[in-house]
């Protein structure tokens, strides 16, 4: 997967303390809860989407992720908080802890459902809920909204096109778009990846940008 933000090499971690992260941490070693997604070594998690952790958690929680190609489609059960396309994955939780386990095989797929990891071909893409005239509204891929101290780590998002609505973006730290206003103080990202491996034609749906905060006061780090 392409890295569009930096050239830092993937968090590597032996197979016993990625293992040990697993356990250890859901017996509550980290602050706030945690709660994990997929199935590591063997072991089930508690979810097998992120966006239904990201619902059950509260701030300050940690959400663990297993390695796996998940095709997160909470912008189809979740209304927009303010008319815009929003995010396969969408938090509205202040101080929230996304970790993946493997940089590179922790994805945030794009596109739709039974569709290989990151696929590239036309047919594959998802480009979003219909809007008011049966025409796709674009999808974000994980979108922060208006909350502060969010923290994102270790994982990839890809093929997250643009529609009616917008979106576009992969991986999004958004406070208040459109709006004029700041809305979003506090943010933090590391280990990321981003990319679309599509291309539709100049005037189709398409990728915007992969890793990026906007209507944000800091302090906040992308590295």
């Amino acid at each position: 997967m392409d890295n569009l933000l930096g050239t830092r090499p993937s968090r590597r971690r032996s197979p016993s303390m990625l293992a040990a992260a697993w356990l250890v941490l859901s017996a509550g070693a980290a602050s706030g809860a945690v709660l994990r997604v997929g199935t590591f070594q063997g072991q089930p998690g508690d979810y097998t989407s992120i966006q239904d952790a990201v619902d059950a958690a509260s701030p300050g929680d940690w959400i663990l992720i297993a390695p796996g190609d998940y095709h997160e489609r909470g912008d189809y059960t979740h209304a927009s908080p303010n008319g815009n396309s929003i995010g396969g994955v969408t938090i509205t939780k202040p101080n929230l802890h996304l970790r993946g386990l493997d940089r590179n095989a922790v994805i945030v797929d794009g596109t739709k459902p039974g569709a290989g990891a990151c696929d590239a071909s036309p047919d594959a893409q998802d480009l979003g809920p219909p809007d008011g005239n049966s025409v796709p509204s674009g999808r974000n891929g994980i979108e922060v909204f208006e909350v502060d101290g969010v923290t994102i780590e270790n994982l990839t998002v890809c093929n997250f096109l643009t529609g009616s609505y917008g979106g576009g973006n992969q991986i999004w730290w958004n406070g208040g778009d459109g709006t004029g206003t700041v809305n979003l103080n506090g943010f933090h990202g590391a280990y990321l990846s981003a990319t679309s491996t599509v291309f539709l034609g100049p005037d189709a749906p398409g990728a915007e940008y992969g890793i990026f905060a906007s209507n944000v006061h800091g302090p906040g780090l992308i590295e």
